[in-house]
């Protein structure tokens, strides 16, 4: 089966999959909800806290939350929906049909990215707290949409069940955040967040929002990393799948 057909078959039953699950639904949405919020909320909440706390320097910070807060909400979507292909066990039934298992893992990760990449493209600039050029946006939306099949890849190999799953989305959340200290601590301790996947878009972003030199570097660095950390639980989730089956 070619990868269109494919992307055609699975990505109809996956829209109606998510449609159907009343959590999953709104992952579609909340980007666009926190895109709004970003727009018309954060600017109403800095002009009444100036007098006490100028808020604007932190745009970027927050900008940067977004960025790889989009692909986390994907990534999760996708993960769900592998713990229940897993349990109805349509997994091994890859065998039986003309999808091969590497057909469906690569479809797997490049789906979330893709639809992480776009939605990225159009939430940031409807938030619009700092501007970015558009190379910049590009650039930073495509790496940090790897985090999309890394956090759905953690929940197939890591979570035996949704209630496993729901416990290693609030851990998603806090690794999420924690990048968010790099922007308030000297740059010369940064290198304690390098083991962070999401510290390097966040980063690459800052850095691209402000014009600086290590741009490349931190994109560099995201692309490098995130690449590695798939083939590292495509290898564990196969290895899972096999046991399975």
């Amino acid at each position: 089966m070619d990868y269109l057909k494919m992307l055609r078959s699975f990505g109809s039953g996956d829209l109606l999959n998510v449609i159907r699950d009343p959590l999953l639904k709104w992952m579609i949405v909340i980007p666009f909800v926190i895109a709004l919020a970003y727009r018309y909320l954060i600017p109403v909440i800095a002009a009444w806290a100036a007098p006490m706390f100028d808020l604007v320097p932190f745009y970027p910070m927050l900008m940067g939350l977004l960025i790889v807060m989009i692909p986390m909400f994907f990534g999760v979507c996708i993960g769900f929906l592998l713990l229940d292909e897993r349990d109805e066990g349509m997994l091994a039934a890859l065998k039986v049909t003309p999808v091969s298992m590497a057909q469906y893992l690569a479809y797997r990760i490049s789906a979330p990215v893709i639809v992480s990449f776009v939605t990225t493209l159009i939430a940031c600039p409807i938030a619009g707290l700092t501007g970015v050029d558009l190379t910049t946006l590009v650039v930073v939306a495509l790496v940090a949409s790897l985090e999309a099949p890394l956090f759905a890849l953690v929940f197939g190999v890591f979570a035996e069940n949704k209630v496993q799953g729901f416990a290693i989305q609030k851990m998603l959340g806090t690794v999420l955040s924690i990048p968010l200290l790099a922007y308030l601590i000297d740059p010369k301790w940064e290198f304690v967040f390098y083991v962070i996947p999401t510290f390097w878009p966040v980063r690459a972003f800052w850095e691209g929002s402000t014009g600086g030199a290590n741009f490349w570097p931190y994109v560099l660095g995201a692309a490098v990393f995130h690449a590695v950390l798939i083939l590292v639980l495509l290898k564990l989730f196969d290895r899972k799948m096999h046991k399975i089956s």
